[in-house]
């Protein structure tokens, strides 16, 4: 049995405070200071008996060795001595600092909490995390591992940090705007969520500042509420070009080619001063041309829709469950194809990832055919005829080749897209 720590008992007065001393057989007791708080409490005798005191502040606490250390733990939290000693100590470590020019140079380093704070809303901002993560345990356990001084914030704190940093730097881009001499062009589109079923427009400013550098700057992502009509949209885009005073400013607008867009325009130029545009206002209005050639396009696919159709099923089919991925990639091994890519399936408003869908798949295209022989339920196996058009026009939907410029001539010529791009099939 363990024997009890000695005390000198005949100079023990009431108020005497004796450190305790620990017989050197005895290996319960110091068994029982392994707590990390023991590196800022130390034992000692008061009164008869064993007590715990703060090695920063004056205080002392019950410390024997069934009285646990959760009170110790909480002091420690509160301690504000310690809290002072540790901010010295921090502040006292240096750190390496890295110029624009590439020079290091070595700063003492201080704890800023509100730095901290910022950086995590730029993080939520720029990896698009959600609110809650400042309030996972294993996340604050991090911060606090890095820094004992770090104080945990609600989702609500965040938030706040969130749209402060939004006014920051709406003020730097209308202080910006308003620095700058030069005409400014617009770029606007609208945007749909497909998961909330909203309407946002996003409204772009274009122009080239004193430097000669082209920026490129987001005026505003603004919640519209429907319906979309001409008339809502002109308020809204008035609105904005209003508030950051860009109503004088104006060299163009370029938006989609619909009628929707065209009714905003005419709108538009009847509540601004003709004398403030280029000509008038004759160039103001410039329709997007990436637009144009995805309308051409889309044109150009209605030629083998149904071919497209079932290209889209039998990528479909074959990624919809684990079993049948495994599946198709045993069938590609048994053929010698290269694993190296996975089936995609398009997205019907991107014209780029149908090219994407059909260029992977024609790579399959033995594959394919091989499970229709096994798989009864696979029905939508594509006809040879069918395969080779898709080839066709994925050869002509590549970058490197200029088709899509020719349907782009052909849209300006006023020739039918649709026998042209049917009679460039069939030559190729």
């Amino acid at each position: 049995m363990a024997s009890p720590p000695v005390v000198n008992n005949e100079s023990l007065d009431n108020d005497d405070v004796h450190v305790v001393e620990e017989n050197a057989k005895d290996n319960d007791l110091t068994s029982r200071l392994r707590s990390v708080v023991w590196k800022h409490f130390e034992r000692k005798i008061k009164n008869g008996k064993i007590r715990a005191f703060c090695k920063h502040y004056s205080k002392d606490y019950v410390g024997g060795p069934r009285d646990g250390t959760r009170h110790l733990n909480d002091h420690m939290k509160i301690c504000p001595r310690r809290k002072q000693i540790e901010i010295t100590h921090y502040s006292k470590k240096l750190k390496t600092v890295e110029d624009d020019q590439g020079n290091v140079k070595v700063e003492t380093y201080s704890f800023d909490p509100d730095v901290t704070r910022g950086l995590i809303a730029c993080m939520i901002i720029m990896h698009e995390y959600s609110l809650s993560c400042v309030e996972h345990e294993w996340f604050r356990k991090v911060l606090s591992s890095l820094n004992p001084m770090w104080k945990n914030v609600s989702r609500n704190t965040i938030k706040s940090d969130i749209m402060e940093l939004y006014e920051m730097e709406k003020a730097k881009v209308v202080s910006l705007i308003e620095s700058n001499r030069s005409k400014v062009a617009i770029t606007t589109d609208m945007w749909t969520c497909g998961s909330q079923t909203k309407g946002y427009m996003a409204i772009t400013t274009h122009f080239i500042d004193d430097s000669l550098t082209l920026r490129n700057q987001i005026l505003r992502f603004i919640h519209v509420q429907a319906r979309h009509t001409s008339q809502v949209l002109c308020d809204v885009l008035l609105r904005c070009l209003m508030d950051l005073n860009l109503e004088r400013k104006l060299s163009a607008l370029t938006v989609d080619n619909c009628t929707t867009d065209d009714r905003m325009i005419q709108l538009l130029l009847d509540k601004l001063d003709k004398n403030d545009l280029l000509m008038g206002g004759k160039l103001f209005h410039m329709r997007c041309t990436a637009h144009i050639l995805n309308l051409i396009v889309k044109e150009g696919l209605s030629v083998i829709s149904e071919g497209v159709a079932k290209i889209h099923a039998s990528v479909a089919f074959w990624i919809v469950t684990p079993q049948r991925r495994e599946k198709f990639k045993e069938i590609s091994r048994r053929l010698n194809i290269p694993c190296s890519k996975e089936l995609v399936l398009d997205c019907i408003t991107r014209w780029n990832s149908t090219f994407l869908m059909i260029s992977v798949a024609l790579e399959y295209k033995n594959v394919f055919y091989r499970l229709h022989q096994l798989e009864a339920q696979y029905r939508c196996l594509p006809s040879e005829s069918e395969w080779e058009l898709a080839r066709i026009l994925s050869n002509n939907l590549k970058l490197s080749t200029p088709h899509p410029f020719f349907f782009f001539h052909s849209y300006f010529g006023g020739i039918d897209v649709r026998s042209k791009l049917v009679e460039c099939l069939h030559k190729r």
